[in-house]
């Protein structure tokens, strides 16, 4: 998505693509890999990231007709272009009816949210957001000292770096909590956190 943060698109490709690298390792003959991870953007265009970094997408959101898992990256700046867009809000909802699991990271909580399929369940986001988004979501449970809600069709998780936190969330819940310890050894990461409060101000 234009102005997302970089780094909580390739970072989550680096960890679940290492995820999936070593789950076929450990688990030899599978038919499928455990994730299949894709870049995709509106129209498939070329998006033009927070300071000006560019990510070519592999495939446009048009064409994936039934994704198993969704992630919406950080969002930096004025997100009101982004919650106006009803084609790609539309797109999310059928996504979600088609059974995609929804994750979302920091301020790509907030277009979770506008989905309104969050509304009287349980989410969070950064914690410096929370006003805002209690303001915009009265509807949405707002759980801001969480680092991570998982209400099983959709996984919010709090502030920028928690797309680490996220990305080992899902390869818990998607391979086994092995797979995560071994992901932690290896990236030299700590096990995902699971409050924001450390970081209040």
């Amino acid at each position: 998505l234009e102005n997302c943060l970089k780094s909580s698109v390739t970072g989550p490709c680096d960890i679940l693509n290492l995820a999936a690298m070593e789950w076929a390792r450990s688990h030899p003959g599978l038919s499928e890999p455990l994730f299949e991870v894709q870049v995709t953007s509106p129209g498939g265009k070329t998006v033009n990231c927070f300071g000006n970094c560019r990510i070519r997408p592999d495939e446009a959101i048009e064409n994936i007709t039934a994704a198993d898992i969704i992630l919406i990256p950080v969002i930096a700046g004025d997100l009101g272009p982004l919650l106006s867009d009803r084609t790609l809000v539309s797109w999310l909802i059928d996504q979600h009816v088609s059974g995609a699991v929804i994750s979302a990271v920091c301020a790509g909580c907030f277009l979770a949210a506008e989905t309104g399929l969050l509304d009287h369940r349980a989410a969070t986001t950064h914690w410096f957001l929370a006003e805002d988004f209690r303001r915009r979501y009265p509807r949405v449970i707002l759980k801001k000292e969480k680092m991570i809600v998982d209400v099983g069709d959709f996984i919010t998780a709090g502030g920028v770096s928690a797309y680490q936190d996220l990305s080992l969330y899902l390869t818990a819940r998607f391979g086994a909590p092995e797979l995560t310890a071994m992901l932690t050894k290896t990236l030299l990461l700590d096990p995902y956190r699971t409050s924001q409060a450390p970081y209040f101000l």
